[in-house]
């Protein structure tokens, strides 16, 4: 699905609600980082996943997202590094399940908080 050319969108399924012991992803996406005059972005990004009874299964900081030079223009969709696939086991608890990201261009100096959430059933 991903390696399309730039006048073509892949189309990916939200997943809202998600059975245990099925497998769900969580995909990042960013576009438009600013570039060094040697062509390359700097992207990192925290991702957080937060459970239903304030569990924390995953915290991560300054993750590199992206670094490197663009095959295609800068402003085109691009899909980070970090790919997270996420199971709900027996013994997690059922109910709203949150993702944070933190985008970073670190080379512009911005961040670009993101959330989402599923219940885990």
């Amino acid at each position: 699905k991903w390696a399309t050319p730039p006048n073509v969108v892949p189309e990916f399924k939200e997943v809202r609600t998600l059975p245990k012991n099925e497998k769900a992803f969580v995909l990042i996406f960013f576009s438009n980082p600013k570039v060094s005059t040697e062509g390359r972005a700097d992207v990192g990004c925290d991702i957080r996943i937060t459970g239903p009874d304030g569990s924390i299964p995953m915290d991560q900081r300054d993750t590199v997202c992206y670094q490197g030079a663009f095959k295609g223009a800068p402003t085109n969709l691009y899909l980070s590094a970090p790919v997270i696939g996420f199971v709900g086991e027996a013994a997690d608890p059922a109910g709203k399940w949150t993702v944070s990201v933190t985008l970073k261009d670190r080379l512009r100096g911005t961040e670009l908080p993101l959330k989402t959430s599923f219940m885990l059933q």
